[in-house]
């Protein structure tokens, strides 16, 4: 499997990395899977406050700009936790994003994400897009909740 890797500072420029499986990348699906790939971290940029720094592909790096993220209120302890499982066999896989962005918290169901929110939709179109469950088949994106993580 390939994987995609971005890595976010958070206000004090400290730094925590969201990895996911992909598909390998091939000459038959780069484009494809490069344009799924740029969906997923607009996606994660807009449920987390962090800054990105840069995220990694199996065919290259691309450096982001850079420096801290702008808000207080972005810190690499504050995660989603994502929850996820395998569509074809079940077996269930989990991933972390720092500095999540609580004001995306559901009222109705609280600590987890409104997933149908904007911001949540759009995460959970490019994730389900991208993501291979722990099987290498197709992810199908269950929860997103909030955690607090001692680095």
């Amino acid at each position: 499997m390939g994987e995609f890797i971005a890595t976010y500072a958070d206000y004090n420029g400290e730094k925590s990395t969201v990895t996911v499986p992909t598909v390998d990348l091939t000459a038959g699906n780069i484009a494809a899977t490069l344009t799924l790939m740029q969906n997923f971290h607009a996606a994660v940029e807009g449920i987390a406050l962090g800054e990105p720094q840069m995220y990694r592909r199996v065919v290259s790096v691309s450096p982001q700009p850079g420096g801290n993220a702008s808000s207080p209120a972005a810190q690499r302890e504050l995660k989603w936790l994502v929850r996820y499982r395998d569509a074809t066999t079940g077996k269930k896989g989990r991933m972390e994003i720092p500095c999540a962005d609580v004001t995306l918290l559901d009222e109705a169901n609280r600590g987890f994400m409104d997933l149908e929110s904007v911001a949540g939709q759009a995460f959970g179109t490019a994730f389900e897009a991208l993501v291979l469950g722990p099987d290498g088949n197709a992810a199908t994106l269950d929860s997103v909740q909030l955690v607090g993580r001692n680095i």
